[in-house]
């Protein structure tokens, strides 16, 4: 982590009250990141997918706290309470995320306050059951739920209506 002086001396120029400002700003972004809590489903052993992820998040500027696969609800609500959480991340691409995504929104319930969260990827092995699965994760807690194509895209255009990340300001 940068502190201001560190960021100075990169300038490698006198300081003025313009750099100054530019070092507070540069500082300021560097040291104060979004919190994001990822995760996969408890049956689901693929890391590919939270892989991505994390880079993508890192690149919007998030801290990403990546649980890895295999997650039990438990570590992800232990989680929660231990850290300054503003966005919760589950994947799944073995097509269980529609009944174990609802076990997570179930079992945080109260938990998540202003947490945001949503789910992304293979929600079910049925894709003519993708719409009712999405719909069942909305009514039992989600923010947002992102499946097919344009999962990715919704997902950073989900993002930047919530107000958790700046498009300007990523390193995409």
């Amino acid at each position: 982590m940068k502190n201001v002086k560190s960021i100075l001396n990169d300038f490698k120029k006198e300081v003025t009250p313009d750099s100054l400002a530019e070092a507070v700003k540069k500082a300021n972004r560097s040291t104060v990141k979004k919190q994001v809590l990822l995760t996969g489903v408890r049956s689901d052993a693929h890391t590919w997918n939270l892989s991505y992820l994390e880079l993508l998040l890192e690149e919007l500027g998030f801290d990403v706290i990546n649980l890895g696969p295999n997650v039990p609800v438990e570590s992800v609500a232990l989680n929660v309470r231990l850290r300054k959480i503003e966005l919760i991340v589950v994947s799944s691409v073995n097509g269980h995320g529609a009944i174990e995504g609802q076990e997570i929104a179930e079992y945080l319930g109260s938990l998540l306050g202003d947490v945001s969260l949503v789910i992304g990827g293979l929600l079910t092995t049925d894709p003519n059951k993708v719409e009712a699965a999405s719909a069942q994760l909305i009514n039992s807690g989600y923010n947002a739920v992102f499946s097919g194509e344009k999962a990715i895209a919704d997902l950073i255009s989900f993002l930047h209506q919530q107000q958790l990340v700046d498009l300007q300001e990523a390193q995409l």
